[in-house]
Protein backbone atom coordinates (compact mmCIF):
# COMPACT_ATOMS: atom_id res chain seq x y z
CA UNK A 1 0.00 0.00 0.00
CA UNK A 2 1.85 3.48 -1.02
CA UNK A 3 1.71 6.21 1.72
CA UNK A 4 -0.45 8.24 0.16
CA UNK A 5 -3.70 5.48 0.43
CA UNK A 6 -2.47 4.80 4.07
CA UNK A 7 -3.24 8.25 4.76
CA UNK A 8 -6.25 8.84 2.83
CA UNK A 9 -7.39 5.84 5.27
CA UNK A 10 -6.89 6.85 8.28
CA UNK A 11 -7.73 7.00 10.88
CA UNK A 12 -9.40 3.54 10.88
CA UNK A 13 -8.91 2.32 7.28
CA UNK A 14 -5.65 0.80 8.36
CA UNK A 15 -5.76 -2.18 10.45
CA UNK A 16 -4.93 -1.53 13.46
CA UNK A 17 -5.56 -2.45 17.83
CA UNK A 18 -7.26 -0.23 19.44
CA UNK A 19 -5.80 -1.17 23.33
CA UNK A 20 -7.43 2.02 25.24
CA UNK A 21 -10.47 4.50 24.32
CA UNK A 22 -12.59 6.57 25.74
CA UNK A 23 -10.08 6.87 29.35
CA UNK A 24 -8.73 9.39 31.19
CA UNK A 25 -5.84 10.83 30.28
CA UNK A 26 -3.51 8.99 32.78
CA UNK A 27 -4.96 6.14 31.82
CA UNK A 28 -4.44 6.26 27.87
CA UNK A 29 -0.83 7.54 29.43
CA UNK A 30 -0.57 4.31 31.21
CA UNK A 31 -1.15 1.48 28.66
CA UNK A 32 1.33 3.96 26.14
CA UNK A 33 3.94 3.76 28.50
CA UNK A 34 3.58 -0.10 29.16
CA UNK A 35 2.84 -0.70 25.52
CA UNK A 36 6.10 0.76 23.96
CA UNK A 37 8.37 -0.56 26.77
CA UNK A 38 7.22 -3.71 25.09
CA UNK A 39 7.15 -3.00 20.92
CA UNK A 40 7.55 -4.65 18.97
CA UNK A 41 4.65 -6.71 19.70
CA UNK A 42 4.63 -10.08 17.75
CA UNK A 43 1.95 -12.73 17.92
CA UNK A 44 0.69 -15.57 15.29
CA UNK A 45 -2.89 -14.33 13.81
CA UNK A 46 -5.80 -17.02 13.17
CA UNK A 47 -8.38 -14.64 12.27
CA UNK A 48 -9.47 -10.83 11.71
CA UNK A 49 -12.27 -9.70 12.38
CA UNK A 50 -13.81 -6.35 10.82
CA UNK A 51 -16.19 -3.76 12.77
CA UNK A 52 -18.13 -1.47 11.18
CA UNK A 53 -19.64 1.15 13.00
CA UNK A 54 -23.12 2.47 13.17
CA UNK A 55 -22.36 6.07 13.92
CA UNK A 56 -22.21 5.41 17.71
CA UNK A 57 -21.26 2.35 18.47
CA UNK A 58 -18.82 -0.59 16.74
CA UNK A 59 -20.31 -3.96 15.70
CA UNK A 60 -18.67 -7.37 14.56
CA UNK A 61 -19.65 -7.28 10.74
CA UNK A 62 -17.65 -10.33 10.06
CA UNK A 63 -15.15 -12.60 10.68
CA UNK A 64 -12.37 -14.07 8.24
CA UNK A 65 -9.84 -16.88 9.30
CA UNK A 66 -6.63 -16.99 7.97
CA UNK A 67 -5.19 -20.20 6.52
CA UNK A 68 -1.43 -21.50 6.81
Amino acid sequence: MSTTSARAMQPYGIPHLTVAHGQQAHVLDEAEATLTARLPITANVTLVSLFVSDGDRWHSRAEFPLLG
